[in-house]
């Protein structure tokens, strides 16, 4: 299961390598995650490839969980979320 959420990771991360942000701008694809977790899996899987940001902090309560301006905002410019 873990190979196969890895596979379809990297093979997503492979489709958006050619989504750019513009000139001058960080050119990796955006992937938010949900948890910390699931950010780490991202990471370990895509490397340097893409930028990953971790919308729930560690050792917060999922269930009180509301993003802030930046973070629904980084969720609307993702490339995966």
């Amino acid at each position: 299961m873990l190979k196969r959420a890895a596979l379809l990771v990297s093979t997503l991360l492979l489709m958006l390598t050619a989504c750019t942000s513009g000139p001058g701008s960080d050119e990796r694809p955006l992937v938010v995650a949900t948890t910390s977790i699931v950010g780490d899996l991202v990471g370990h899987v895509t490397g340097d490839e893409a930028r990953v940001e971790v919308l729930i902090p560690v050792g917060a309560d999922p269930h009180d969980f509301a993003p802030s301006a930046r973070q629904a905002a980084s969720l609307r410019e993702a490339d995966l979320v």
